[in-house]
């Protein structure tokens, strides 16, 4: 049957009052395939049919799952929190429900509450925060520009938080020795960064050994 004809049978199957055919709608329904849909298709444990994909299509599926990586704990942070708090729920059905053991939706749940929305980082992951979350607002908020600013990784900001704590927590001048005194005052003579938030410092010297 021609284009014509077929179009010429639905038009009067209409007008008699049948209705354009159940499988006329649905093709009417189905999305067409753009160029930028990627063609992969993902399982529990794969991602399948990247060898049909264009340079385009390839980059354009990265991105996708970028992001969803980046997401998903924040997610999950905020639906464990509601069913705790809203619904009632307990940890025993959350990790029935997602299939985590009771330590990870408890992690992502306490990250989510010491990350309120409105501070949270698009452009930093997930284990920044959590790296974070110890710490008082102020802080973390220090914490999270300084990592934003300077493209920190999750390892990064680890180390140069832990050398601004042991900076902070050196003992003072006068109750030290004199070798102890003198590596001290180094330290305070090398100061590269003060936070006028949090007051976190650390020392070019340490700076450049955190990020080697």
């Amino acid at each position: 049957m021609t284009d014509t004809a077929s179009r010429t049978r639905l038009v009067r199957t209409a007008a008699l009052g049948g209705g354009i055919p159940a499988q006329a709608r649905v093709a009417e329904r189905r999305p067409s395939c753009s160029s930028n849909t990627p063609r992969a298709k993902t399982t529990a444990v794969a991602s399948l049919g990247q060898k049909a994909l264009t340079v385009e299509e390839w980059q354009t599926y990265g991105t996708r799952l970028g992001a969803m990586s980046k997401s998903t704990n924040w997610w999950l942070g905020d639906w464990v929190r509601f069913g705790l708090h809203h619904l009632n729920r307990r940890y025993d059905e959350i990790c029935r429900v997602t299939g985590y053991d009771e330590q990870t939706p408890m992690n992502m749940a306490y990250v989510a509450k010491k990350l309120p929305v409105s501070r949270r980082r698009e452009k930093l992951s997930w284990r920044h925060p959590a790296e974070l979350a110890a710490l008082s607002p102020d802080e973390q908020d220090c914490w999270l520009d300084l990592a934003v600013a300077q493209k920190l990784s999750v390892r990064q900001l680890r180390t140069k938080v832990r050398v601004a704590q042991r900076v902070s927590q050196s003992p003072d001048l006068e109750e030290s020795s004199t070798e102890d005194s003198g590596r001290q005052a180094s330290l305070e003579a090398a100061e590269l960064f003060s936070c006028p938030h949090c007051g976190v410092s650390f020392t070019l010297d340490e700076l450049r050994l955190s990020s080697g």
